[in-house]
C-alpha cells in the first residue's frame, strides 16, 4: 500500500510539473491575449466538466457499498445513466461555446469560427473524460484514472504528455498558434477517451430497460446534494477567474494565470501530503489511519520549514524569475508572483485542513464556509481587480483563502476533530525532527 501511495503521489507531482512546463512554453509562444484566451477556454471546459458530471461520481462511490445497491439500482445502470447525462449536458455547454466564441477569444471572424468549433469539441470531450475517469476511480482503478482521467490544469498523465509534445514541437512554427494550441488540447483529450471508454463501458449495457431499474427520485436527491457540496467548491475558482476577466485586460489576466501556474510548484508538497492522508484514511480507517495522519502532520511541518527558504528566494528574485521563464511580455509579473507564492505556501502550511469537516461528516458547515468565503472573495475581487489589475485579483484570492481556513480551523477546534494541518509551533517542530531522527537511526 505504501508503494502504491508513493507511485500515485509521484504521478500527481509529475502532472503538476508538466503543467508548469506547458504553461511556460505557451506563455513564451503565444501573445498575452492568446494565452488569456487559452486560459478562459480551459476554465470554461473545466467548469462544464464538473457541472456535466452532475454528481454521479460521488453517487457511484456510495453505490459500491452493497447496502445501497438495492435502494438505488444496479451499478452498471448508474454508470450508463451518468454517461448519458454527462454527454447531454456536455453537448449543451459545447453549443454555448460554439454559438458564442467571443466569450473567451478575441480574434478575426474566420479565426473566431474555427476556435469556437474546436473549443466546443474540447468542452464535450472534457466532460465525458472527467466522468469516465471518475468511474474508474469509483471502481478502485486509481492508476488508470490518474493516467487517463482529466484533472488539474491540462489533464492527467497521458493528456499532459501529449499536450507537452504538441506545444513543444508544433505550436512554434504555426501560422495560427492559438488555433493550433486548442487543437492540441483537443487531441490530447481524445487520446485518453478511447482507452477510457474501453475500460469503463466494455461490460455496461446502455439499454433503456436497465435504466428503468434505477430509483430516479433517490438518485436525483443524492446527485443534487453531491453537486452542491462538491461542485461549488470546485467551480468557485473558475467563477473567480471569469469575474476578474470582466474587469481586467487580457494582458493582466494572462499575467495572473501564468503566475498562478508557476506558483503551483509550492503546492506540490501539499498535493502529496493531502493525497496520501486521504488515501490512508480511506484504506485504513480507525486507529491505524489516525496514526498515519499524525505522522503526516509532522511531515507537513518539516516540508513547510524546508520550502520556506525557496519562498524567500523567490520573493527576493521574483522580478527576474518571472520574465526569465515566461518572456519579456511578463516583466510586471514580479509582485503578482510573490503573492501567488504566498498563496501556495499557505496551502502547504494548512495541509489537508480543508477536508477536515467533510471527512468527519460536517458537509453542511463546509458548504456554508465555502459559500461565505467565496462571497467575500467575489465582493473584494471587483474593486481590487479594477484598481490594481492582476495584483488585485491575487490579493482578493489570498484574503479569501485565509478567511476560508480561519473558519475551518475555528470549527475544527470547536468540534475537537482530527487536524490535518500544521500550526508550525516549536513543540510540533521538535516532534517532527525527533520522528525524522528516529527513522534515520532505524534505517542505519
Amino acid at each position: 500500500m505504501l508503494r502504491s501511495t508513493i507511485i500515485l503521489s509521484a504521478l500527481r507531482v509529475l502532472n503538476s510539473l508538466s503543467s508548469i512546463a506547458i504553461t511556460i512554453l505557451l506563455a513564451r509562444m503565444l501573445s498575452l491575449q492568446e494565452f488569456a484566451s487559452v486560459v478562459l477556454l480551459l476554465s470554461m471546459a473545466g467548469a462544464a466538466a464538473v457541472l456535466g458530471n452532475a454528481g454521479f461520481s460521488q453517487s457511484l462511490i456510495k453505490l459500491l457499498n452493497p447496502a445501497n445497491q438495492d435502494s438505488l439500482g444496479p451499478p452498471d445502470s448508474l454508470i450508463a445513466a451518468g454517461l448519458l447525462t454527462s454527454a447531454a449536458l456536455g453537448s449543451a455547454f459545447a453549443v454555448i461555446l460554439l454559438a458564442a466564441p467571443g466569450l473567451w477569444v478575441e480574434e478575426s471572424q474566420q479565426q473566431l469560427s474555427r476556435a469556437g468549433a474546436i473549443g466546443a469539441a474540447l468542452c464535450l470531450a472534457y466532460v465525458i473524460q472527467l466522468y469516465l475517469g471518475e468511474v474508474l476511480r469509483a471502481q478502485n482503478k486509481v492508476f488508470s484514472a490518474t493516467i487517463l482521467g482529466n484533472f488539474g490544469t491540462y489533464g492527467g498523465t497521458l493528456q499532459n504528455a501529449v499536450t507537452l509534445a504538441w506545444v513543444a514541437f508544433l505550436v512554434p512554427g504555426s501560422n495560427d498558434p492559438l488555433g493550433t494550441t486548442i487543437l492540441g488540447l483537443l487531441l490530447a483529450s481524445l487520446a485518453c477517451l478511447a482507452p477510457l471508454i474501453l475500460s469503463t463501458m466494455r461490460n455496461i449495457d446502455l439499454g433503456v430497460s436497465k435504466l428503468r431499474r434505477l430509483n430516479l427520485r433517490k438518485l436525483a436527491d443524492m446527485n443534487g446534494s453531491n453537486l452542491v457540496s462538491t461542485g461549488l467548491f470546485q467551480v468557485r475558482g473558475h467563477i473567480f477567474l471569469w469575474s476578474g476577466a470582466l474587469v481586467v485586460s487580457a494582458s493582466e489576466l494572462a499575467i495572473y494565470s501564468a503566475s498562478n501556474r508557476l506558483a503551483a510548484v509550492f503546492a506540490l508538497p501539499a498535493i502529496v501530503i493531502t493525497y496520501s492522508v486521504s488515501y490512508y484514511l480511506v484504506a485504513r480507517p480507525g486507529e491505524e489511519g489516525r496514526q498515519v495522519e499524525t505522522r503526516m502532520r509532522s511531515l507537513v511541518t518539516l516540508v513547510s520549514l524546508a520550502v520556506a527558504p525557496g519562498l524567500l528566494a523567490l520573493i527576493i528574485f521574483a522580478d527576474r524569475v518571472g520574465p526569465l521563464l515566461l518572456g519579456a511580455g511578463y516583466a510586471a509579473v514580479g509582485p503578482v508572483l510573490i503573492l501567488q507564492s504566498l498563496l501556495g505556501y499557505t496551502h502547504i502550511v494548512m495541509g489537508g485542513s480543508s477536508q477536515a469537516l467533510p471527512l468527519n461528516g460536517h458537509h453542511r458547515k463546509f458548504m456554508a464556509y465555502t459559500f461565505w468565503s467565496s462571497s467575500l472573495g467575489l465582493a473584494l475581487l471587483v474593486p481590487l481587480a479594477a484598481r490594481y489589475g492582476a495584483l488585485g485579483m491575487v490579493a482578493a484570492s489570498l484574503i479569501t483563502v485565509w478567511f476560508h481556513y480561519a473558519l475551518i480551523l475555528r470549527a475544527v477546534q470547536r468540534h475537537g476533530l482530527p487536524r490535518s494541518h500544521s500550526y508550525i509551533r516549536p513543540a510540533q517542530i521538535r516532534a517532527a525532527l525527533s520522528s525524522l531522527h528516529g527513522r534515520g537511526v532505524r534505517a542505519l
